[in-house]
C-alpha cells in the first residue's frame, strides 16, 4: 500500500489495515484482506473507489446506448452489459452506471470524460463518485443478512436477478441492486449462492453502514474481501 494516502483523491477503503492494496492512480482499493480466499455464506466488499456515474434527462438512454449499453426496459431493473458494467435503471430517465471489474471502471471514466457540458441534448451528469458509497454483499445468506436490516424481501423468491429496490437499509437510504451472475454455490447455503447485491448509499454513512453489515453477518460466519476476490467470483 502506498504511505502516503493523501496523494490519492478517494478515501482510503475501509478495513484496510493487513490488506494488499491495488493503486488506480485516483484512488486505492483493496484487493485482498488477510484471509479472504473465499466468499463463504455471505462475505462484503468495499468498492466505493471504483468508477461510477449518473446520468438524467431525455437523452440519457440514448446517450448509453449509443456506448454500447443495454438499457432496461423499465425502472427498478438493472442490465449487464457484455464488457462487464451494470447499467441501474432508477426512474424513467435516470440511470447508475457502475464500472466492469475487468477493466476496473476504465469504461466508464473514459464515458465520464466524453460527456457533454451540463444540460447540452437534455443530458445532465450525476456525480455519484462523490455522492454515494458502493459496497457489494455475496454469498448464499446475503438475503439472510439483508432481512435483519431492511424491511423489503429480498430473497431469490421474491427479489429477480434484475431488480433493484430503493429502500431504507439499517436505517439509511439505500439502492439494492440485484446482480445474478456470479460465483458457484458456497457450503452452508440455501441455494442461492451464484448472486449478490450491490448497495449504493450517501457516502459520509460508508463507516456506520459497514460496522452495521458486519454484524448482521457475524451469526453466518461472514466477513471482510477484496476487489480481487469479488472479481474472481464474478469470473472478472
Amino acid at each position: 500500500m502506498p504511505a502516503n494516502l493523501a496523494t490519492h483523491r478517494e478515501r482510503a477503503p475501509l478495513a484496510h489495515p493487513g490488506a494488499t492494496c491495488i493503486d488506480l492512480g485516483h484512488a486505492l482499493l483493496v484487493e485482498h484482506h488477510q484471509s479472504d480466499e473465499q466468499i463463504g455464506p455471505c462475505a462484503l466488499a468495499d468498492l466505493t473507489n471504483l468508477p461510477r456515474l449518473g446520468l438524467r434527462g431525455k437523452a440519457a438512454a440514448a446517450r448509453l446506448a449509443a456506448a454500447g449499453l443495454p438499457i432496461p426496459q423499465a425502472p427498478n431493473r438493472v442490465e449487464r452489459a457484455p464488457t462487464g458494467e451494470l447499467l441501474l435503471r432508477l426512474s424513467q430517465g435516470e440511470y447508475l452506471l457502475l464500472g466492469s471489474f475487468a477493466d476496473r471502471g476504465a469504461r466508464v471514466r473514459a464515458l465520464e470524460a466524453d460527456l457533454p457540458k451540463a444540460g447540452e441534448d437534455g443530458l445532465y451528469f450525476l456525480p455519484r463518485q462523490d455522492s454515494h458509497a458502493w459496497f457489494w454483499l455475496g454469498g448464499a445468506r446475503r438475503a439472510e443478512v439483508m432481512a435483519k436490516l431492511c424491511g423489503v424481501d429480498l430473497s431469490a423468491a421474491a427479489f429477480t436477478r434484475d431488480a433493484i429496490a430503493q429502500t431504507s437499509v439499517a436505517r439509511i437510504n439505500a439502492i439494492v441492486a440485484a446482480d445474478g451472475g456470479g460465483h458457484a454455490e458456497t457450503p452452508g447455503g440455501n441455494g442461492d449462492g451464484g448472486g449478490a447485491y450491490h448497495l449504493l448509499f450517501d457516502r459520509p454513512s460508508a463507516a456506520y453502514f459497514w460496522d452495521a453489515l458486519l454484524d448482521a453477518m457475524r451469526e453466518f460466519g461472514g466477513g471482510p474481501v477484496g476487489f480481487g476476490v469479488v472479481a474472481a467470483a464474478h469470473g472478472q
